[in-house]
């Protein structure tokens, strides 16, 4: 009798433990993905391709670690330089809660710039009334991780504004 009124909290128990645990390693998994694509921004490799390649370029280096667990085709991310530190980079959301407009502008990053990387993803909960405990109305949720850094000094010679 105590089993038959245990089974089911203890099974609802365990059902979402899995899915908050898949939900926080989707979240370290972009954070981390975001951290090595950027990298090539940060060294330079990136800006030294062709400017059409680099936008896919930067893609498959973030879908290479992101894709694992998350549809890449749903993934957005910018890339941006700043003034400085300082800099507001609040993002923009559209109506629909997805980046409104996001920038890729790898080109304008030279040694020494100070850069932002930014990559969303809308994780989808596999427990139907899981998302609605987070307080998403579509069983969805926004992860978006966030890096900024000043590029190396990959080139002495062509500082264009940004200060070695």
């Amino acid at each position: 009798m105590e089993f038959s009124l245990l089974a089911l909290p203890f099974a609802l128990a365990v059902v979402c433990i899995i899915e908050l645990g898949l939900y926080f390693s989707n979240a370290f998994l972009l954070e981390a993905s975001v951290t090595d694509a950027s990298r090539s921004i940060k060294t330079g490799s990136l800006q030294s391709a062709p400017l059409d390649d680099q936008e896919d370029a930067f893609r498959q280096a973030l879908c290479n670690h992101v894709g694992i667990v998350a549809n890449c085709a749903a993934l957005q991310y910018e890339v941006r330089k700043l003034e400085s530190f300082t800099t507001p980079i609040a993002p923009v959301f559209d109506e629909d809660g997805n980046l409104e407009e996001p920038v890729f502008d790898a080109s304008a990053v030279t040694a020494g710039c100070v850069a932002l990387v930014r990559a969303a993803y809308r994780y989808q909960f596999v427990t139907p009334f899981f998302g609605h405990l987070f307080g998403a109305q579509d069983n969805t949720r926004l992860l978006m991780a966030t890096t900024i850094f000043r590029t190396e000094p990959y080139d002495l010679d062509e500082q264009e504004g940004c200060q070695i």
